[in-house]
């Protein structure tokens, strides 16, 4: 299994391949930016070339910073389902009934395309044009086996994603965007990570944009990324208790990509203290994020040493010596590479 996280400015894109007789892909938000929306064109056409059709792509939420890569990508006139084979989204209006009276899988119907935002609509429209299959509702449980890999929808739950689509969606991408801008403004660096961790975990600020985030476990035979979107910790723990994993029976993962570019309401202590992982993604290019109280919840928690891969710059001086003396964690910039999972070599 190898994976690449492009440079994606504020926001999200996660390759996923699979080796094999019968190699995968998957590719996990469209991230945004020129650079982003260049490289993800050009990989999906040299996979074609060598593979065929990418397996699946996901979108995880329809904020800005994750469709807008992808809208460019199926906008494009060479891009069609001879490029890609599926696509996952909860798509508003489309999964509203689907949610609420049917708890199953669906595949979209060409009909009443409502929804408030109008990112959505128009990649539902090209979609269609360009005959994708579109895939909703994408609720916790859901699974799609292939040869060489598998991979499960782990959030959000079908009563998170009910009260999202019930909401008013034009105001949670206002607010997403706020939330960012607020990060960008200040940052916690000068802050301990003793007095850090004193502060209680609060997600009461967590939109329902972000709160319906899919998050997915990803995995092949020997190997596995837990992959959360933006999604709400407290839902991903909710599920993977559910699974039968806790303290004492820890999710091992070889990798995870860390929630809402490691904003300080997005990880709790008591997640990471259920998952055996020493990698963490981290996406983002927004001054103040990753937020130090995050990083400090996961080095405290965390099972053993971990290391941060980031896409920009590696964040090396958000800790204190003492602090990297005490906790062992590493920094290291990926840039655009890909990494093998197997051995964690770039």
């Amino acid at each position: 299994m190898k994976l690449k996280m492009l440079p994606a400015l504020a926001g999200d894109c996660l390759e996923i391949k699979f080796d094999g007789c019968t190699p995968g892909m998957v590719i996990i938000d469209g991230g945004m930016g020129k650079e982003c929306r260049y490289i993800l064109k050009n990989d999906v056409c040299d996979w074609k070339d060598k593979n065929g059709p990418v397996d699946l792509a996901i979108l995880t939420h329809m904020d800005n910073d994750h469709i807008s890569g992808f809208l460019s990508l199926i906008k494009d006139e060479k891009i069609n389902d001879e490029y890609l084979s599926e696509m996952w989204f909860n798509y508003g209006e489309k999964i509203e009934r689907s949610v609420s009276n049917e708890k199953k899988r669906l595949y979209v119907e060409d009909n009443s395309c409502l929804t408030s935002c109008k990112q959505g609509k128009e990649l539902y429209e090209y979609l269609k044009i360009k005959n994708i299959p579109l895939v909703a509702p994408i609720i916790s449980g859901m699974k799609k086996q292939a040869d060489q890999w598998c991979l499960e929808v782990i959030s959000p739950s079908e009563e998170c994603l009910d009260e999202f689509v019930s909401s008013d969606e034009y105001q949670v991408i206002e607010d997403e965007v706020a939330d960012l801008q607020t990060a960008a403004r200040k940052n916690d660096y000068g802050y301990s990570v003793e007095d850090l961790l004193k502060r209680t975990f609060d997600e009461s600020s967590v939109t329902k944009a972000n709160a319906s985030s899919v998050a997915v476990l990803v995995s092949d035979n020997d190997h596995s990324i837990l992959c959360l979107g933006d999604a709400k910790s407290s839902e991903v723990e909710r599920e993977l208790r559910r699974r039968g994993y806790y303290e004492n029976n820890p999710l091992h993962v070889d990798f995870v990509k860390v929630s809402h570019h490691g904003s300080s309401h997005s990880t709790s202590g008591s997640l990471i203290r259920i998952l055996d992982c020493r990698n963490y993604l981290i996406s983002t290019n927004w001054k103040g994020l990753p937020t130090k109280e995050c990083l400090a919840r996961i080095v405290e928690n965390a099972l053993e040493p971990v290391t941060f891969y980031c896409n920009y710059e590696p964040y090396t001086e958000i800790f204190t010596s003492d602090e990297y003396q005490k906790y062992g964690m590493q920094f290291k910039n990926i840039g655009n590479m890909e990494i093998d999972v197997s051995g964690e070599s770039l």
